[in-house]
């Protein structure tokens, strides 16, 4: 009755990536057309009397802006909000990331950020007005890949919701003398280019250029200038090389850390096994099966019940739709605490000969498997043993873990900042750090469990997790350096290519960051080679073994339970010929002791009754259990009108 190898784990989880795939891109899409979505409607309830900007443009191309708006209200009104864009593209089409400061305010103001727009909200919540002369000034220090020359800003901007009216004015003052025929006003609605000399009276005074409005610009229209200056005539112009390089440092460092934390408390012995045909002495299928993975599972305390039936505690009855326990003698004192726990929760008072049906103990079992879970987990770590994994190895782990992580989303988080990005990159930059982070614990979870399931689900886990990792970093980077290379992002190209080689050698570490104790360490050399023979492929010897001694191969049962290969056990040696235990009991058929084995009776035991037992053990009663300034924001798209600043306003 050999079982075929089943993948449908396999199939399932790469269903679930895809599905979480799709939910990731469509929901990016749908956030970047939520944010490129405008409101273009006229602010009815305010009228702009005036309005006026000065600029001072310094030696290293930074911006400090002074705006003088004065509104009357047509209802009653808190006041303004200005936003002004912090990431977009120059006019060349370079993308381009500003910190924004202001450093005076002739109103109160409220800060915040939303859609790649730094928001000012003047006025008082509780306070209404009828108008008001704003006056703000702010410094705008605009920073690109690489230095650059050109002096450009946006004199009124195109998000604003009334009409600027005529007579509004700017000034901007240049730190020297420049071919001024090289400066070039436009003005227009966003994207727009017609040339703002034919709408402006405009003077020079030195390296002062004042304007003035000779017609008043629509709602939703703006000036811009814009001068390609002379070599040298910027000096020291702000880049994003020292976030860049922030990044790749932070990368190496992390790296560095969990690499010296895997070869200073780490590495683990190498294991080499013994080839055992009975379990050690002293280590029991509960106890084999924490040793072995450092986790209890509900299935390791749930072998107790196999293992206490193969020593003679007790037999297993089974009648057609139930199951039972007889209790067949007391337990010797010398067994460990869990194993009393198990063996006196299912019997309590119980007679010797007694019979418990599995279904009696439903809701009465729960506590004791918890129990029984702490006093296993307290025998090892108090006793000889000193534990499974070592406190620092186990700390460490999760230390280095944490880092690996937070090197990704430093990454991400700095790209996504400084960039302006399609809804396509959005949703995979947010689908590489989830799709690490899913890789990472399916790695950590295989190779923890690597001992405690058959070796193809294991190695299931493994290619899972190396997929999720690969084809997050795979298809982000794909995506992301061809954006990088038509200038559509910042430039981090570098430091994604250091942050991914990085990340690969600590999660190479941060899998196998665990250490086992001195006596654990030495214990597993017996344990694999035992789980080694269960697995094994030499039938025919294993045979002959099981033939000689036929309880030997329900002893090796519970064991086979908790490493994760009853079915391989049972399928090894079907047509094997020997007799039924005496702790078996077939109430079906009435068949009891010295009956030839029954595989099918085994596979109902280890599969359906024992799953049943399951839940009916870890059940439990839940049936008396009760459960328990509205402002208009900005748009995205950069920086209106081909220059830096810009962005909109109304009131509110």
């Amino acid at each position: 009755m050999e079982k075929k190898k089943s993948y449908k784990g396999y199939y399932i989880t790469l269903a679930v990536f895809v599905l979480i795939s799709c939910a990731i891109v469509l929901g990016g899409l749908f956030v970047k057309q939520a944010e490129k979505k405008e409101e273009l409607e006229k602010d009815s309830a305010m009228t702009t009397r005036n309005y006026r900007t000065e600029i001072e443009v310094g030696m290293d191309n930074t911006y400090l802006v002074t705006e003088k708006i004065s509104v009357s209200f047509n209802e009653q009104r808190h006041g303004i909000y200005r936003y002004i864009p912090y990431r977009g593209y120059t006019n060349d089409h370079k993308p381009v990331y500003a910190s924004i400061k202001m450093l005076h305010s002739n109103e109160p103001y409220e800060t915040d950020k939303e859609n790649g727009n730094v928001i000012y909200q003047f006025g008082d919540e509780d306070t209404t007005k009828t108008g008001f002369d704003y006056n703000f000034s702010y410094q705008y220090t605009p920073k690109l890949d690489e230095q650059f020359n050109t002096a450009m800003y946006n004199l009124f901007p195109t998000g604003w919701k009334t009409e600027i009216p005529e007579g509004s004015s700017f000034q901007i003052t240049f730190p020297k003398s420049f071919d001024h025929s090289q400066l070039q006003l436009y003005y227009g609605a966003y994207g727009e280019t017609k040339d703002a000399s034919n709408i402006l009276e405009l003077s020079w005074e030195g390296n002062v250029l004042s304007g003035t409005l000779k017609e008043p610009l629509k709602a939703f229209e703006g000036i811009s200038f814009f001068a390609t200056m002379p070599e040298g005539y910027f000096v020291n112009t702000k880049t994003t090389a020292g976030l860049k390089q922030l990044v790749m440092i932070l990368s190496i460092a992390f790296g560095v850390v969990i690499i010296v934390l895997f070869f200073g408390f780490g590495i683990d012995k190498k294991i080499k096994p013994v080839t055992l045909y009975r379990a050690p002495d002293g280590i029991d299928s509960a106890l084999a099966g924490y040793l072995v993975d450092g986790d209890i599972d509900t299935k390791d305390i749930m072998s107790l019940v196999l293992y206490l039936a193969s020593k003679g505690y007790l037999n297993i009855k089974i009648e057609d739709k139930t199951t039972s326990f007889i209790k067949v003698r007391e337990l010797d004192q010398y067994l460990p605490e869990y194993c009393k726990t198990i063996f006196d929760g299912i019997f309590d008072k119980a007679a010797i000969g007694e019979e418990v049906e599995v279904s009696s103990l439903q809701y009465k079992f729960a506590e004791k498997m918890e129990k029984a879970k702490v006093q296993l987990k307290d025998y090892v770590k108090k006793g000889e043993w000193g534990g499974v994994y070592t406190h620092s190895s186990i700390a460490f782990r999760i230390i280095g873990a944490v880092l690996a992580i937070a090197g990704v989303i430093i990454y991400a988080v700095s790209t996504a900042v400084t960039s302006t990005m399609s809804g396509f990159l959005i949703a995979t930059t947010i689908g590489m750090v989830i799709y690490y982070v899913t890789g990472l614990i399916l790695l950590c979870y295989a190779a923890d469990k690597w001992y405690a399931m058959e070796r193809e689900k294991s190695l299931t886990l493994v290619r899972l997790g190396v997929f999720a990792v690969l084809f997050g970093f795979i298809s982000y980077g794909i995506l992301f350096i061809n954006d990088a290379a038509k200038h559509q992002v910042m430039d981090f190209r570098l430091p994604f290519l250091i942050m991914a080689a990085v990340t690969l050698i600590e999660t190479a570490c941060i899998v196998f960051l665990r250490k086992r104790t001195k006596k654990t360490a030495m214990s597993m050399n017996e344990l694999i080679g035992f789980r080694e023979y269960i697995e094994g492929q030499k039938l025919t010897e294993r045979k002959q073994i099981i033939e000689a001694n036929p309880d030997l191969f329900y002893d090796v049962l519970p064991y086979a339970y908790v490493f994760g290969l009853s079915d391989a056990w049972l399928n090894s040696l079907n047509g094997i010929e020997m007799e039924r235990p005496d702790w078996i009991y077939d109430a079906r058929t009435g068949h009891t002791a010295y009956h030839n084995f029954d595989m099918m009776l085994v596979f109902l035991l280890l599969n359906d009754r024992m799953r049943t037992a399951t839940t009916t053990f870890t059940s439990i009663d839940t049936s008396s259990q009760t459960g328990a300034g509205g402002f208009g924001g900005g748009s995205s798209g950069g920086f209106s009108g081909g220059g830096f600043g810009g962005g909109g306003g109304g009131s509110w």
